[in-house]
């Protein structure tokens, strides 16, 4: 009747490998859905940095344009002081164009990142529901079959018969 016992070890552990692979496939479709959802963010992201960058850069046109209107009509003249605070206000215009783009790049990169770790986070959930070698859980399974096949219910103890001077043999 010691097989009995085989039999249902190996019954439960079929089916937490069942189990298991259901959670895993949930698990792993979870995973690659949040991970196509973050690289489609970091599209989105790029994308809206682009197009404040540019948005940016018509502002600070048009406003220079007034700019050099109204010098224009002042009768000052181009040069001196007023070609330096035109100068300096282009080059603030422009520098806030590059810090948009920066902050896009960015927030693209910690999305991309998060995508890349999710994908890796689906290989490692496979990894452990079938372990490094590819047994993960048919360990147990295969262990019991070699018990029942042998016909020595202590075998899977890692017991051996009495007498042998192997093991625990009593």
């Amino acid at each position: 009747m010691s097989w009995a016992g085989s039999i249902l070890n190996v019954v439960s552990a079929v089916s937490g490998v069942a189990g298991g692979v259901a959670d895993g496939q949930a698990s792993e479709a979870e995973r690659a859905y949040s991970a196509k959802v973050a690289r489609e963010n970091a599209k989105t992201v790029g994308e809206q940095s682009t197009m404040r960058q540019e948005a940016m850069r018509r502002e600070s046109d048009q406003l220079l344009g007034a700019q050099r209107a109204a010098i224009a009509e002042s009768g000052t003249g181009t040069g001196g002081s007023n070609a330096l605070v035109a100068a300096q206000d282009a080059a603030l215009a422009e520098l806030d164009a590059l810090t948009e783009r920066y902050e896009g790049r960015l927030k693209m990169a910690e999305y991309d990142n998060q995508a890349a770790l999710l994908s890796a986070e689906r290989v490692s959930g496979m990894q452990q529901l079938f372990g490094k070698r590819g047994l993960g859980r048919f360990s147990t399974i295969n262990r019991e079959w070699e018990t029942l096949r042998s016909g020595n219910p202590l075998d899977g103890l890692g017991w051996t018969s009495a007498g042998t001077g192997k093991g625990r043999g009593w």
